[in-house]
């Protein structure tokens, strides 16, 4: 069986994602401290929320340059939602806040004319050769410096908002898979096939 961890610093839907890995066949670890991430086969980082919240919780519970130290390692490592937010180098949701840097790029509000924010909702998604529907709720868009690390696009209207970011080992993805179906098992199963 699988081994995954997922990081636990008090925010995020850690049951609902555990729930949807633990469906995938894969044996669940929580882990609340920087050795237990470092000791991870693979890792799972959720978040919700609001970026500078979720950082914030991250350093509280003294997991930043363990984070870090994990991607680094070449070990798989899946961030979701804010999760992948937090992989590029700043948000600039109330004021700016600085990320993890494994990912160069921002994070920046979504701002398109007569379109309401939050997304909410299913968007279609070219990932890994496959077209899906998957769930998603945000506010603010990953704006990575090079394409060649955004793994996935949805179309809203004539813009392009990324989907998923990819670098070596370390994927980021927008959407939830764990509320997203069928497509979203199907894409933590791929995870853990790494």
């Amino acid at each position: 069986m699988k081994k995954v961890t997922i990081a636990d610093y008090g925010i995020g839907n850690l049951l609902s994602v555990k729930r949807a890995l633990m469906h995938c066949g894969a044996e669940v670890i929580l882990a609340q401290s920087p050795e237990a991430i470092l000791e991870a086969d693979s890792l799972v980082v959720p978040g919700v929320g609001a970026f500078r919240k979720c950082m914030e919780a991250i350093e509280h519970h003294g997991l930043k340059e363990s984070l870090i130290e994990f991607a680094a390692s070449g070990r798989p490592y899946l961030g979701i939602c804010v999760g992948m937010q937090m992989l590029l180098d700043c948000s600039h949701e109330f004021g700016t806040t600085e990320g993890l840097g494994l990912i160069p790029g921002e994070v920046r509000k979504i701002e398109i004319e007569n379109h309401p924010v939050p997304i909410i909702g299913w968007k279609e998604t070219l990932l890994n050769r496959s077209r899906d529907k998957y769930y998603f709720i945000h506010s603010f868009q990953a704006k990575p410096e090079k394409e060649e690390d955004i793994l996935s696009i949805y179309q809203l209207g004539k813009y392009e908002i990324v989907a998923s970011v990819k670098r070596d080992n370390i994927t980021g993805v927008q959407f939830h898979p764990e509320k997203s179906g069928e497509a979203g098992i199907n894409f933590l199963k791929g995870f853990l096939s790494l």
